[in-house]
């Protein structure tokens, strides 16, 4: 009994293919839908950025389900490294999971930039604005701990009373902006990883 068919009567098989362009850097080509099954199926991991998130997480699945159509592969994940760029480690799986291809030249980059936050990359950010919408801050201990850690990890700042008395300190007649605004950078101009941190935070809530 022959059990393999002789090589004249093998028929050939054409595959098509197309070329991927240029603004895809992560491997799902039907992003939205298969981000939900990579979802379903990786729950641990999620639920473990659902708590880190906590009251950011509605926020983040908004974008996470967002179509390519809407939101480019590079600003989808702009805003998913903004959110988790506290906790390296989880941006870092997340990046593997949706094999995420940087665009050419990038890899360093983005490699540094979850290791250590880079001082000058949110110089520009007016930290006072934030003072518009105190209810976006007023989670910041839940919805950012590793912020929270990092003030206590500082060593020399005490995060209970520089959180709760100086940074989510109303604005008024006694601590205005600009009193408010030199109070905040005196506290952590000597961490300027720490003020980068405040800034990404306050940056990404102003969205």
């Amino acid at each position: 009994q022959q059990l393999l068919s002789p090589s004249s009567r093998c028929s050939s098989i054409d595959i098509s293919a197309q070329a991927v362009p240029d603004t895809i850097l992560v491997a799902l080509l039907d992003r939205d839908e298969e981000m939900r099954h990579l979802v379903r199926h990786n729950r641990a991991f999620f639920n473990t950025l659902k708590s880190h998130l906590y009251t950011q997480w509605p926020k983040f699945e908004n974008t996470l389900y967002c179509p390519r159509q809407r939101m480019p592969d590079q600003d989808w994940m702009d805003r998913i490294t903004k959110a988790l760029a506290p906790v390296p480690p989880l941006l870092q799986q997340f990046k593997d999971l949706v094999g995420y291809m940087p665009e050419h030249g990038a890899a360093i980059d983005e490699g540094d930039a979850i290791t250590s936050y880079d001082p000058n990359h949110f110089i520009n950010v007016d930290i006072t604005r934030i003072r518009d919408y105190p209810s976006r801050m007023a989670h910041v201990r839940e919805a950012y701990p590793q912020f929270f850690i990092n003030l206590k990890n500082s060593g020399l700042l005490d995060p209970t009373s520089f959180v709760d008395t100086l940074l989510l300190a109303p604005r008024s007649a006694d601590l205005p902006d600009d009193v408010w605004e030199m109070r905040v950078y005196d506290q952590l101009d000597s961490f300027p990883d720490l003020l980068a941190q405040l800034k990404e935070i306050i940056d990404y809530e102003l969205e």
